[in-house]
């Protein structure tokens, strides 16, 4: 073991003052190493609660990195506007001191405007087409405007911040992510022919040029540059239809009659036509000849060339590979794989678009797929006596499902194994209330007992 692992194990008081000092400084790349680091240690001594708790901190770590990165961003843009906006008043200055004047006199004062700062979003007026030793008059800059001239400028628009990706800590594999883990066939010479190969995903492969984020908040990621100007959004919304096809191809007609069911057929194929274009456009932000969406026979979808990273396709992965883990009895290394699962469900899938209706069959299953792993694993840390992790995934499902029975007794037994009867009677109390006011129903049968339990001690 290296020294500097061997203090991470060694010293845990000297590990903490490591990390404050590196928090304090707002140095977040060093201060996720240091705490994946601590996660690698953490999961060959098969401490789960100690895997999930720096789970979290590498999360919260990544995000304050991309907000430190994304508060310079701004910092940069608001200087750039404000002197713009100077060289603008300026310009509009001199615009209003000709108005009514006769054309052949209307100029502009020698030297006062100055060259118009670089805008990165209309073209600016560049004074590339007039002559290099004076500047343009104002008559000019009107004439060329008339005339429908484009000069030729190089734009140096303000680029947002290259956010560090937020990925889990096992990536898929570059072939697929939708499938389970493959298992080596066994020859009849092994003793243990008859049990499944353990796994965990521990496969790394290149970075993926797109990263999708589709549970919580929607996030894309093209080249490690986050998209969040998106040019229309329709084109958006046919980027989240095929993103749940991934691996098919989609008819044009389908996305036609899904996008615009009530206009005539060519209107609809115009509408779709400038939508791709729009997309394609927001996809292509680098000199890349790979385009994200393909369009073969008649129809679209994403182009294999591009390497893409699904959280939503990586949560069922992992609940694939816990399930079949813990049908062989693996239970610790289904729990962490239910871990890293519980981790990456950030919210309900895609949100925002929750009255679409091709939305709805995905968003359920996943949604299904979370309570079930959620309930295990929470048991399961109420199993090993860790009691505020049990506490905090309980939490967690009833803000899923505030009618989750299970939840609200594994809250009671966790507040009665901490000697706190008067939070369990109270989470009892509040569990009747939530079914009472969503369902009209009272307490289950096995959730009154538990009270009861409560009420005679």
């Amino acid at each position: 073991m290296s020294p500097a692992k061997r203090v991470a194990v060694d010293r845990p008081e000297e590990q903490r003052h490591s990390l404050y000092a590196l928090l304090v400084n707002k140095q977040y790349e060093q201060l996720a190493v240091q705490l994946e680091i601590a996660r690698q240690q953490a999961v060959a001594a098969n401490d789960l609660s100690q895997v999930a708790l720096l789970l979290a901190a590498i999360q919260v770590c990544a995000s304050c990195r991309h907000l430190q990165q994304e508060v310079a961003f701004h910092e940069r843009a608001h200087h750039q506007s404000k002197a713009r906006q100077a060289n603008l008043n300026l310009e509009l200055k001199n615009l209003i001191s000709v108005l009514w004047t006769p054309l052949e006199t209307a100029v502009s004062p020698p030297n006062t405007i100055p060259t118009i700062l670089p805008d990165p979003h209309p073209e600016p007026v560049s004074a590339s087409t007039f002559s290099d030793s004076a500047a343009p008059t104002i008559w000019q800059r009107v004439s060329t405007f008339f005339r429908g001239e484009k000069p030729d400028v190089v734009e140096t628009a303000v680029c947002p911040p290259e956010e560090p990706v937020i990925a889990p800590l096992t990536q898929p594999e570059a072939q697929s992510t939708t499938d389970p883990p493959q298992q080596k066939p066994r020859d009849g010479s092994d003793q243990n022919s008859g049990q499944i190969q353990q796994q965990t995903s521990a496969q790394k492969i290149s970075e993926p040029n797109l990263i999708i984020y589709c549970l919580g908040a929607f996030r894309v990621y093209y080249n490690a540059n986050i998209i969040d100007h998106w040019r229309g959004l329709k084109g958006q919304l046919i980027f989240k239809y095929l993103v749940t096809r991934r691996g098919k191809s989609v008819p044009k007609d389908v996305l036609m009659e899904l996008m615009w069911p009530e206009i005539e057929r060519d209107a609809a194929r115009r509408n779709l036509h400038q939508a791709i274009y729009t997309l394609r456009k927001t996809l292509k932000i680098d000199d890349s000849n790979i385009r994200a969406i393909r369009f073969e026979n008649a129809c679209y979808s994403f182009d294999p060339d591009v390497a893409v990273w699904l959280d939503y396709e990586e949560f069922q992965r992992y609940v694939r590979t816990g399930r079949q883990l813990e049908r062989n009895n693996a239970t610790r290394q289904a729990m962490a794989e239910y871990g890293i699962a519980e981790g990456l469900y950030q919210g309900e899938f895609l949100p925002e678009d929750i009255y679409e209706d091709w939305t709805q069959p995905m968003r359920e299953q996943l949604r299904r797929d979370y309570l079930d792993i959620a309930d295990r694993l929470s048991e399961h840390y109420f199993q090993q006596n860790e009691y505020a992790a049990a506490i905090a995934i309980c939490r967690k499902i009833l803000a899923q499902d505030n009618c989750y029975e299970g939840a609200h007794r594994l809250l009671m037994r966790c507040y009665l194994a901490q000697n706190q009867r008067h939070s369990a009677i109270r989470q009892y109390h509040n569990c009747h209330e939530i079914l009472q006011a969503e369902l009209d129903i009272s307490p289950s049968e096995e959730t009154n007992a538990l009270f009861h339990e409560l009420t005679i001690q």
